[in-house]
């Protein structure tokens, strides 16, 4: 168990209606009571606040006499083990502005608490047994989710959907090979027979579960990352064109003079719902131009990577056979 303090910003910068500074740890309350109050007369104790109560009030600056108001803010405690990392656990939600929030936090952390690291918030509710490590997996998906399909496919593994098919399948494999020790070393005191056919029908549905977990995987890769598509093909035929047409930004530069795109151009979109990360890449062709060469490898790299590859061709023209492994 964590026994200091942590504080840090948990929305992300920059200038919004609302920002939340997070404390976390067994001296939230008493750090809480030397900056907040619910009037303007100043701090006031808060160790007797209710836990998931909300409170209006200010946040004032220590460091004056006068203690001047930083902010008008709304603060929820929350009490162990009901809260995101399982200990005691402050949140302010102050206007989001850097300035603002960095004020607010630099007051935090002048009381004695610690700047949280970076997931440090998730590490303790890991610790502290909220979550297994699939949630933990989980929350960074959900954070980092590019569709909505991705993140469907995380909040279901945080609602701990995986945790509990994995300790069913460790269940029943620890069942089977506890019958069949007890069966070994005592033979004798044994009252039924291990039924071989059931125990095998049972380690077969743990090996097909496997199979799909492995699959499942194999598909979340694609939801969670993007599928990978490179736009290659010779100069000049309209690969920055559709680059844009795709990601419907004009994202490539498009003129009418050959090698124009030089180094891959990267964008993500969606299409019904599944992450794309397109990449125009420069024409391949023969050439003795050194910043085209080295455009193309670029592209070759590129397409060896590419889930998928579109080739782009001028209309009424065929690759003939022989060329199609040099690409």
């Amino acid at each position: 168990m964590t026994t200091d303090t942590i504080a840090a910003i948990s929305t992300p910068p920059g200038s919004g209606g609302i920002g939340v500074i997070r404390i976390s740890g067994p001296e939230c309350l008493e750090v809480l009571s030397r900056l907040f109050g619910r009037t303007r007369a100043g701090v006031e104790d808060c160790t007797a606040l209710q836990s998931h109560t909300v409170y209006h009030g200010w946040v004032f600056d220590s460091r004056e006499e006068a203690e001047a108001v930083i902010d008008e803010v709304l603060v929820i405690p929350m009490q162990a083990p009901r809260s995101y990392t399982a200990e005691d656990v402050v949140e302010i939600q102050s206007h989001s502005g850097n300035v603002v929030m960095n004020t607010i936090l630099e007051q935090v952390l002048l009381k004695g608490v610690r700047p949280a690291d970076p997931g440090e918030f998730t590490k303790r509710a890991f610790l502290n047994g909220r979550i297994d490590l699939t949630q933990a997996e989980a929350v960074a998906d959900i954070i980092n989710a590019r569709s909505v399909k991705s993140l469907k496919v995380a909040a279901s593994q945080n609602t701990g959907v995986l945790r509990e098919r994995i300790s069913q399948m460790k269940a029943d494999v620890t069942e089977v090979y506890a019958l069949y020790e007890a069966s070994i070393d005592f033979p004798d005191d044994a009252v039924d027979t291990v039924d071989a056919g059931q125990a095998l029908s049972v380690l077969e549905r743990v090996l097909h579960d496997c199979r799909s977990f492995i699959q499942l995987y194999n598909d979340a890769c694609f939801i969670r990352e993007g599928i990978n598509v490179v736009i290659c093909g010779p100069p000049n035929v309209g690969k920055s064109s559709l680059m844009n047409r795709l990601i419907a930004n004009d994202r490539s530069i498009v003129t009418s003079v050959p090698g124009t795109t030089r180094d891959p151009v990267r964008e993500s979109f969606n299409l019904n719902g599944i992450p794309l990360v397109v990449a125009d890449t420069a024409g391949i062709h023969p050439t003795n131009d050194l910043v085209e060469i080295i455009g193309i490898e670029k592209a070759k790299e590129h397409i060896t990577e590419a889930d998928i590859i579109l080739f782009m061709q001028e209309p009424g023209t065929c690759i003939p056979e022989k060329e199609l492994g040099k690409v």
